[in-house]
Formats: C-alpha cells, sequence, structure tokens
C-alpha cells in the first residue's frame, strides 16, 4: 500500500511538472511591467515540459525520502514546486513577480507554526535577514560599480526562503546561488553573451533545495 501511495505521489509531481512551464507563462504574462518594459518572447518546447516534470518528479521523490508520507513532505512539495516555477520565469523573464516570492514567504511563516524546517522565530529572523541582508549587498555593489545587479525579487525570494527553513540556511544558498551566477556568467561569456543580465533565482532556488534536502537526508 505505501509503495503504491508513493508511485501515485510521483505520477502525480511528474504531471504537476508538465504544467509548470506553462504556468510560468501565464505568471509572467500578468505581471504589471514598468512603462517601456516588455517580456522577452520565449518559445516553450518540448524539452522544457520533460525537464521540469523530471525535477518536480525527483523533488517530489526526494520529499517522501526526506520526509515520508506526512504532511511535511506535502508542504516540502510545494516549496519546491513554486521555487521552480520562479526559476523558470526568472531564466526566461529576469522576473520574479511579488505574486509568487510574497505568497511564498507568507506560506513559509505560516507553515513555521507547526514546526516543519523551523521555528516560527528562526522563521521571522530569516526572513527579515534574507531581504534585509541580500538588499544591503546589493545596495554595496551599486555603490562600488554604479550598477544594479540584483533585482529586487531576489530579496524577496531570499526572503521566503528564510521563512520557511530560518536564518541558518541563508548564508550557504547565498554562497550556493553566488557560485551558479559566477558559472552562468562564465558560460554566457564563452559563449559571447556576456552582456546580457545574470538571473539570480536558479542559484537561489538551487541553493535553498540543497538545505532543505541535506539536514534529513545527510546529516
Amino acid at each position: 500500500m505505501k509503495n503504491s501511495l508513493v508511485a501515485i505521489s510521483v505520477f502525480f509531481a511528474a504531471a504537476v511538472g508538465l504544467f509548470m512551464p506553462r504556468a510560468g507563462q501565464i505568471i509572467a504574462q500578468n505581471v504589471m511591467l514598468e512603462p517601456g518594459e516588455a517580456l522577452r518572447s520565449v518559445h516553450v518546447e518540448a524539452r522544457h515540459y520533460l525537464t521540469m516534470a523530471a525535477c518536480a518528479a525527483l523533488s517530489n521523490g526526494l520529499c517522501l525520502m526526506a520526509f515520508g508520507l506526512t504532511w511535511v513532505a506535502a508542504v516540502a512539495f510545494l516549496f519546491c514546486g513554486v521555487l521552480l516555477v520562479s526559476a523558470l520565469v526568472d531564466h526566461w523573464h529576469n522576473l520574479l513577480p511579488d505574486v509568487v516570492t510574497l505568497t511564498l514567504l507568507w506560506i513559509g511563516l505560516l507553515v513555521s507554526v507547526g514546526h516543519a524546517f523551523a521555528s516560527p522565530v528562526d522563521a521571522i529572523l530569516g526572513a527579515v535577514a534574507g531581504y534585509v541582508g541580500l538588499r544591503t549587498v546589493s545596495i554595496g555593489a551599486a555603490v562600488a560599480t554604479g550598477r544594479d545587479g540584483i533585482g529586487g525579487g531576489d530579496f524577496k525570494l531570499l526572503a521566503a526562503i528564510g521563512a520557511w527553513l530560518g536564518w541558518q540556511v541563508l548564508l550557504p544558498v547565498v554562497l550556493i546561488s553566488s557560485v551558479v551566477a559566477v558559472a552562468h556568467g562564465l558560460w554566457l561569456k564563452r559563449g559571447g553573451k556576456g552582456h546580457e543580465n545574470l538571473a539570480y533565482g536558479p542559484g537561489l532556488t538551487l541553493g535553498a533545495l540543497v538545505m532543505l534536502f541535506s539536514n534529513p537526508l545527510i546529516f
């Protein structure tokens, strides 16, 4: 019976993953942009659907391995799913909509009441430290370089991650996202696209997923 429930859960997760690219496009298309701004033109291909289905199924399997057939595993998969969609939207459009980041933030604070991944105190401190810390870094970078390198959506996404996982994970998440950003920047430069703005959302997402699963599965 348990194996059947696990199989059904993973299959359901893969089906949800197939919808993620379309959900990302719907969210992006309904965002209020500044005057003169426009979304990038993105052609959603079969590989996008298959990749997101595989990522969703994998994250669901890891949730079940880490937390079992519990409500914690269910909300962990919700966390993973929203992060994956936000990473996809940011990768495509350099955009992290408030409807995604702020919703994730408030759900994370609510989940902390049940001590799923962090205590309410750690969650509140994580949300505040995530936003204020990254904004401070951004201001310092802007003063030093004369250009903005980190968008407001990144502050809110890190705040949401802090609300879910607590303030203790913020430094590792930022370090992982920095490594991803540097690697992505070098890849773009190699392809002659070094002038493009980097999306930090995918790196923050990877860092959050690593920290979500590292403690229950490794330690």
